[in-house]
């Protein structure tokens, strides 16, 4: 997308995220912000990242976040960065107890959700099963 601002260009963004091709990948979040920095370096984009939050993941996303920090146009901004978390534990949950343990484990991971709050990011909580990426995105949007 070719930079712009308004209506318009917030429609462009939304309809391009709810096609994305995902591709699974091997490569952690710094080195696919490292590969891609050319396109990067001197601009203000928005960084849409779709992950599944956990202690395991933490520190990648953690140093992705802070990599894209280092490449972003001027230093005193912060990159735009919404994080779609995958309600992981939920979409696997199938019993009432599992549901129980899947919200223990989501309350678990607050502290993540906060430092990566700290660092200007946007943690937006995303189940799959129970909400669209549309949805989610919208909510987002609205503030939710």
């Amino acid at each position: 997308l070719f930079p712009d601002v308004g209506k318009r260009q917030q429609y462009q963004i939304t309809r391009e995220l709810l096609h994305v091709d995902i591709r699974y990948s091997t490569e952690s979040l710094k080195e696919a912000v490292h590969s891609c920095r050319r396109y990067i370096v001197g601009t203000q984009p928005l960084f849409v990242i779709v992950t599944m939050v956990e202690p395991a993941k933490i520190r990648g996303i953690i140093d992705g976040v802070r990599q894209l920090h280092r490449y972003v146009g001027r230093a005193s901004t912060k990159p735009a960065i919404i994080i779609f978390n995958v309600q992981g534990y939920s979409i696997a949950a199938q019993s009432e107890e599992e549901k129980i343990a899947a919200g223990f484990l989501t309350y678990h991971n607050q502290p993540y959700y906060d430092a990566l709050r700290s660092m200007g990011c946007i943690v937006v909580n995303w189940d799959p099963v129970g909400e669209s990426f549309a949805q989610a995105l919208q909510r987002q949007r609205v503030g939710g």
